[in-house]
């Protein structure tokens, strides 16, 4: 809404995490929550909206949908690895939004 609302500007979404579900392509198909996921490899446009599935509870306070201008590719790249633990690998998500 930002960037779209100052035409020839461009912002940035940038995400770090260490929690790979992120990241990994999930094994559940068809889930809720399937419009909003941000594995690597996958490509993004259109309208996202939530399952007709969804309950009221998941959806409450979040019923709009998302329209995207554009499509983004997500590709997800090493941040940190502080350490071997389980969840000691950090990566960057980031993505350039460009007004329409």
């Amino acid at each position: 809404m930002i960037v779209s609302s100052r035409p020839g500007t461009k912002g940035y979404a940038v995400l770090i995490t260490n929690e790979h579900l992120y990241w990994d392509k999930p094994t559940k198909h068809r889930s809720v929550d399937e419009n909003f996921l941000l594995h690597d490899g996958r490509v993004v446009s259109g309208t996202l909206k939530w399952s007709e599935r969804a309950g009221g509870g998941t959806v409450a306070s979040r019923e709009k949908a998302i329209h995207l201008h554009g499509t983004y590719s997500l590709q997800w790249q090493d941040y940190s690895n502080p350490s071997t633990d389980k969840n000691g690998n950090f990566k960057v998500l980031v993505l350039e939004i460009r007004s329409k």
